[in-house]
């Protein structure tokens, strides 16, 4: 049985939760309450950890690296300790330069996005720039209408299925002097609300869209756009989706509570 250790202070676990995020990297924090130790696991292809304990004597680490090789640390100052964990996950990030930040939100409503995702920036990265702009347009057709039939009512659900992103985004919406304007239609008072708050969304989508379809040319006609381009933009896009998902939550919570608030009774 392992020795239960000391708790770690809320500005440790903070500080190690920083790390994470500026380096970013997938990488989960988990506290372990039966020894209070701390569980760093990197969410990728590799199965890569780090075990945290804090003792009377300082702070140390059993922890594995991106070659499945076993090794610890151990310091009596935290500055030196976390210096040295902060070294453990940029030596990961370089070993594993091709796994995407997958958050919990997407994987919930598009669970093929990030493999797919992964896959072209893999290619893009070796140096197969037309292919991988292909495979970025497939990445990117996945989330948006694995997004829309989460957003929309399930009326909905057939048109997406058929169509392409071009031709979802002419359904609901004209393009006039380069603005998208929400046509004017019985069936869409419904959604109306939200094709309002989708519109800017819709707009790089379609955009982006674009140059994925001109990587499919005989001769490309948008050669200032780049398989990168379409890497940066889709992290844009699925960082807009992952905000909008999380929202949705928020506004469900706050509905429940509202509707408990009014019930309340003196």
């Amino acid at each position: 049985m392992t020795e239960k250790g000391k708790i770690f202070n809320q500005r440790e676990i903070f500080e190690l939760q920083q790390l994470i995020s500026q380096i970013g990297i997938p990488m989960h924090l988990s506290i372990d309450k039966s020894d209070n130790s701390i569980d760093l696991d990197f969410k990728g292809i590799a199965y890569i950890q780090s075990v945290l304990r804090k003792t009377d004597k300082g702070y140390r680490t059993n922890y594995t690296t991106s070659n499945d090789d076993g090794s610890s640390f151990e310091h009596k100052e935290w500055n030196s300790f976390k210096y040295h964990i902060k070294k453990w996950i940029e030596a990961i990030k370089r070993d594993n330069p091709y796994e995407p930040i997958r958050k919990e939100n997407i994987i919930g409503i598009s669970p093929k996005f990030y493999d797919i995702f992964r896959e072209a920036t893999i290619i893009n990265s070796i140096g197969f720039k037309e292919s991988s702009g292909m495979i970025f347009r497939k990445a990117l057709e996945i989330l948006v209408k694995d997004f829309l039939k989460n957003q929309f009512p399930k009326t909905y659900e057939n048109l997406l299925n058929k169509k392409t992103i071009g031709q979802i985004i002419r359904h609901f919406y004209d393009i006039k002097d380069d603005q998208l304007i929400i046509k004017n239609k019985d069936d869409f008072k419904s959604i109306k609300t939200e094709l309002e708050n989708l519109k800017s969304l819709a707009n790089i989508i379609n955009n982006t869209f674009k140059i994925g379809n001109d990587f499919s040319h005989y001769e490309r006609r948008l050669i200032e756009f780049s398989a990168t381009d379409m890497h940066e933009r889709i992290i844009k896009i699925s960082d807009f989706v992952d905000s909008q998902l999380e929202l949705n939550k928020l506004i469900t919570k706050q509905t429940e509570l509202n509707s408990e608030f009014d019930r309340d009774k003196l």
